[in-house]
C-alpha cells in the first residue's frame, strides 16, 4: 500500500501547517473560526476528489503497485484532500473522514491488515464524535 506510506508523509507536514495555522490566529484577538462551505462547494470537492482518485487508481492498476488500487488511490486522495479542510477549520471535514475511515477499514480488511483495520474502525467513531463536538463549538460560536 504505498499510496498509504506517502499518506503518513503528507500527514506530518500538515499537522505542522495545522499547528502553524491555529497559533497564527490565536496570536490575533480574532481566533480561526470553524466554518460550513456550502453545498456547491463540496460538490466541487467531491468531483476534483473522483477524478484525481480515478487517475491515480488508474495508475496504480497499471504498475501493479497496490494490492487494492482503487480504494488505495481513493482514501488517499480524499485524505490529503481533507486534511486541508481540518486545518482550516471546515466544520464537514468529520463527515469526510468518517467515511473516508469506514472506506480505509474495508481496505485494510481486504488486504490482511486487521489491527490497522480495528484502528480504522475507531478512527471512523472518532470522526463521528469530532462532527458532533464541532457542531455544539460551531452553534456556540454564532451565537
Amino acid at each position: 500500500l504505498p499510496m498509504q506510506a506517502l499518506l503518513n508523509f503528507y500527514y506530518m507536514g500538515m499537522a505542522i501547517y495545522g499547528f502553524w495555522l491555529w497559533h497564527q490566529y490565536g496570536k490575533q484577538t480574532d481566533t480561526l473560526s470553524i466554518s460550513r462551505w456550502p453545498w456547491f462547494w463540496h460538490l466541487g470537492f467531491i468531483a476534483v476528489g473522483v477524478v484525481v482518485s480515478a487517475l491515480v487508481s488508474a495508475y496504480l492498476q497499471q504498475t501493479g503497485q497496490s494490492q487494492s488500487p482503487m480504494l488505495d488511490a481513493y482514501t488517499t486522495v480524499f485524505s490529503v484532500m481533507n486534511t486541508w479542510l481540518i486545518a482550516r477549520k471546515v466544520l464537514e471535514n468529520w463527515l469526510y473522514w468518517a467515511v473516508i475511515d469506514g472506506a480505509a477499514t474495508l481496505l485494510y480488511v481486504q488486504t490482511g491488515y486487521y489491527a490497522t483495520a480495528a484502528l480504522f474502525v475507531l478512527n471512523t467513531i472518532l470522526a463521528i464524535v469530532g462532527f458532533i463536538s464541532w457542531v455544539k463549538l460551531y452553534r456556540q460560536q454564532k451565537a
